[in-house]
């Protein structure tokens, strides 16, 4: 759309009545679905009113959100180096104003060209990671085992991914999608690790914390989450030592975890300290994705009721500023969310199939 025929920059942001009702629903949609994902909430914010609103200034951003103009800087800077997002100079301004990169438009089709953009940039680096491996597996270095295992088991999620993406504009595809699950338990896992091998593991650790394919995540959520990838077994004392960060962080983000079914208490030591397990990369990857997409099915019927609303309340709900944005964002998280649906069944019974090999 050009700038001719957009919207001028007063206050048309701001929307009114049943009509910001109606927005503050769909970001806090947003937010449950960023919520599942250990986004960050400013992320999630700023993201979703660019999407209903196409482009906005930081002023427009810190009114709607009440976020900080420092912070949506810094947040916004970070969103354009991983190519979300990108800026226009206003002419005869001071001012850029920034809009969404990415088309979310109801066929998917950039989503999918992302996605597996993304997918194989994880599979590059995994492969030069294990060709540092294969460099002194006959050293039989501590933790070798452990880390090896676990990248099998990466490898098997980017695999289901890679397919499902694949057939992401295809929603019967997906429906009856199954996946030839070869998995067997790995018994291997160390709290303690050589100094070659850790310095692959901080690689790791770095890429799940600040790849685009986990932008967005808190970045204590994907750290912790990467060290359970990597060691299998912690408890709060060994993550506070690999993390550095406090006891109450390393609790809240425990928690978390647990919450999510990720991880779960295998033991309790002498001293009473519980020991955490993540049994599966696999099985973690798969519920994330579940617990994500069950927000969706969550919503379908909210989103349903809005949309509802806006056409018996058309002729009146139309003189509203804002309206056109509104019933386009409802209409598109629409026809998106039996996608969404299909990939929630699909995932489920892949996820189904793996926790049973789990208890065999």
């Amino acid at each position: 759309m050009s700038m001719s025929n957009r919207r001028t920059f007063r206050n048309t942001h701001i929307f009114e009545g049943k009509i910001r009702e109606y927005e503050l629903q769909l970001i806090n949609f947003a937010l449950a679905i960023g919520e599942r994902r250990g986004q960050s909430p400013i992320i999630t914010n700023l993201l979703t009113y660019l999407l209903i609103h196409e482009q906005l200034t930081q002023k427009q951003l810190k009114q709607l959100t009440g976020f900080s103009i420092g912070s949506i800087s810094t947040h916004l800077t970070a969103m354009m180096s991983m190519g979300f997002i990108d800026k226009r100079f206003i002419p005869g301004t001071h001012t850029n104003t920034y809009f969404l990169k990415i088309d979310l438009g109801p066929n998917l089709s950039n989503l999918k060209k992302m996605s597996l953009s993304y997918l194989n940039q994880a599979r590059e680096f995994l492969k030069s990671k294990r060709e540092d491996l294969n460099k002194i597996i006959d050293k039989k270095k501590e933790g070798l085992e452990t880390i090896l295992n676990r990248f099998n088991e990466i490898e098997v999620v980017l695999q289901i991914y890679a397919k499902l993406v694949e057939m992401l504009i295809n929603v019967d595809d997906i429906k009856d999608f199954d996946y030839d699950l070869k998995y067997h338990k790995d018994p291997y896992y160390t709290t303690e690790f050589d100094p070659e091998i850790k310095i692959i593991e901080d690689d790791l650790v770095e890429f799940f914390t600040y790849t685009p394919m986990f932008f967005g995540k808190q970045e204590l959520f994907s750290e912790v989450f990467a060290y359970f990838i990597t060691r299998k077994k912690l408890s709060q004392k060994n993550l506070r030592k690999l993390t550095g960060l406090s006891a109450g962080k390393i609790s809240q983000e425990i928690n978390n975890l647990l919450e999510l079914g990720i991880i779960r208490i295998v033991e309790k030591s002498e001293k009473g300290e519980l020991i955490y397990q993540m049994d599966s990369v696999s099985l973690s990857f798969l519920k994330i994705s579940y617990n994500i997409l069950s927000e969706y099915i969550v919503w379908k019927n909210k989103l349903g009721k809005i949309h509802s609303e806006l056409e018996s309340n058309k002729e009146q709900l139309k003189k509203l500023n804002g309206f056109n944005e509104i019933y386009h964002s409802v209409n598109l998280f629409l026809k998106i969310t039996p996608i969404y649906e299909n990939l929630y069944y699909a995932i489920e019974k892949i996820k189904n199939k793996m926790e049973s090999s789990l208890t065999i």
